[in-house]
């Protein structure tokens, strides 16, 4: 079983015996039409071409596109109508695509091909290895506990840079982290609206009958471009979604790695001093 980031790129390979699995997430296409006071052209068709070369380019087999494929919410917007059934419709001529719904994605289910596949969340079995793939807006489900490595996207994490006469500067980046077992269990047991006990970790065993696995937890860099992604080295450590929101993830000791593979540490010694 392996895992790659994709260099320069944001995106990620998941290598099943001959099969390679590409992955990607937040697209938002449609996002330049936000733009306030400023004509942004449509970015689908570079978006389209940019996934096409790269699918191309590692020989992927399959296609995952883990959430937030379009932008807007709650509704369709006339330009999505127009360009994201071609977005699909290019895809699919060469590659098989599934899709991870996100939370911009209530309404894709009128856009797609009757070919591609869509899930709420999906777990992907490399031999004995579990990979829970989710986009990150929602809980995760009790299946997720028995896996070995969680991929999630929805955070658009980055990094704040400054030199030394202020000028800030942003970096999209991966996240790597670990969960504290008794902190998720406290509050996976108070999502099903279960009142905590002093030990929830054994609570949490005995209620669901199985034990709580400590998996790697990657978060995903955003793909579009336009979106410079949200800067978390600052204090309080915050990152989008449940499972972070909650206080269960080790955020100080999150592994902050640059899309062209540097190691930029451990988040905790990346905080900007104000």
């Amino acid at each position: 079983m392996q895992i790659k980031f994709i260099d320069k790129t944001p995106a990620i390979m998941v290598k099943k015996n001959r099969k390679k699995i590409l992955i990607v997430c937040d697209l938002h296409l449609g996002i330049e039409s936000s733009q306030n006071g400023m004509n942004v052209p449509s970015q689908t068709t570079s978006i389209t071409d940019e996934l096409i070369n790269l699918v191309k380019k590692v020989k992927a087999s399959e296609l995952i596109l883990l959430g937030d494929i379009k932008h807007s919410i709650p509704q369709i917007a006339p330009k999505e109508w127009l360009n994201i059934p071609k977005f699909f419709k290019r895809l699919v001529d060469i590659v098989p695509v599934s899709i991870i719904r996100g939370n911009h994605d209530g309404d894709i289910d009128a856009l797609i091909t009757p070919d591609i596949k869509i899930y709420n969340e999906l777990i992907l079995s490399v031999n004995d290895h579990k990979i829970g793939l989710i986009h990150g807006h929602m809980m995760i489900p009790l299946s997720f506990f028995q896996t070995d490595t969680i991929i999630v996207g929805h955070t658009h994490p980055a990094i704040e840079f400054r030199d030394e006469l202020g000028v800030k500067s942003y970096k999209n980046v991966w996240i790597r982290v670990k969960w504290n077992k008794r902190k998720i269990a406290k509050v996976y047991l108070q999502f099903r609206n279960l009142k905590p006990q002093k030990n929830p970790l054994i609570q949490f065993e005995k209620k669901f009958n199985l034990k709580i696995k400590d998996p790697d937890i990657i978060v995903m860099p955003v793909f579009n471009k336009l979106i410079k992604g949200y800067p978390i080295n600052y204090k309080p450590l915050k990152l989008l979604g449940p499972i972070f929101q909650s206080g269960a993830v080790k955020l100080d000791e999150a592994e902050v790695i640059l899309l062209d593979g540097t190691y930029l540490g451990k988040l905790g010694e990346l905080i900007i001093r104000k």
